[in-house]
């Protein structure tokens, strides 16, 4: 990559990762989201599965068909040619999450929702942050990769934090204004700063991006989807995010290929 490349990578990633921080920091002013969230809540969710589906998993695909020539090398070579492995690894990972927010509903409802105790809680405190962190390393990893494709990943991931953002804020809007705002736009950003200032192979970049496409999948449908409405327009805002983001990849990836 020639250095003028590679400084306007950077800054469309320094862009796309500002964009991010801004949703964690101003979700709960956001005035599209005080009449009627559902929406807009469908529509992150379908954004990020479009971009599981339509960016992520093909680039998989390639990287699988292309190793599969190759003999692997340890347990990174296996994983390696077992790229879907990896992602189903993420989803039952995240999906574990999930399942451990919904035992300790119960006890969140008592104490004002995300709390800092409580096994259940922490646990999805801390998995809500490392799942901030993966995304800002990703958005500041994918630069040195493939760089284009980057900045519509921080976009897609900031439609999608606006929904995940504001269910946190709705069950702790207190907790939410007065340190996870903050600790989820710090973490982001430590992930981005970490992916700028090091550099890793492409084979542990597929895998880190495997295994956070499987999270993504499972974040959608466990905590964005299940708000989806029947005889509302959430199904429609749904679709059109999923529709409307699936156009803007392959428009990019049409492009991308004439260069």
């Amino acid at each position: 990559m020639i250095v003028e490349n590679a400084v306007l990578a950077i800054v469309l990633s320094l862009l796309g990762i500002l964009v991010l921080v801004a949703v964690h920091l101003f979700v709960p002013r956001m005035k599209i989201l005080e009449r009627e969230a559902g929406p807009w809540i469908s529509a992150s969710a379908g954004v990020a599965i479009a971009y599981v589906f339509v960016d992520v998993m093909p680039l998989l695909a390639r990287q699988q068909s292309t190793m599969m020539a190759a003999d692997p090398a340890g347990w990174l070579g296996f994983l390696e040619h077992h790229a879907y492995l990896v992602a189903l690894a993420g989803f039952a990972f995240h999906y574990g999450i999930a399942l451990s927010r919904t035992a300790d509903a119960g006890m969140a409802a008592s104490t004002g929702g995300l709390v800092r105790g409580g096994l259940g809680s922490r646990f999805s405190l801390i998995s809500l942050l490392i799942y901030a962190f993966l995304i800002g390393y990703m958005i500041g990893e994918k630069w040195d990769h493939d760089y284009q494709p980057g900045l519509l990943f921080a976009l897609a991931m900031a439609v999608h934090f606006i929904g995940r953002n504001h269910l946190a804020y709705e069950q702790a809007p207190d907790a939410y204004k007065r340190w996870l705002r903050f600790e989820l736009a710090a973490v982001t950003l430590a992930g981005w700063l970490l992916a700028i200032l090091t550099r890793v192979s492409d084979l542990v970049f597929f895998l880190a991006i495997s295994f956070l496409a499987g999270g993504i999948i499972v974040v959608a449908m466990s905590v964005e989807l299940p708000r989806i409405r029947a005889n509302s327009t959430d199904f429609l805002a749904f679709n059109g995010g999923l529709v409307g983001f699936s156009i803007l990849l392959l428009v990019a990836e049409y492009f991308r290929d004439l260069g």
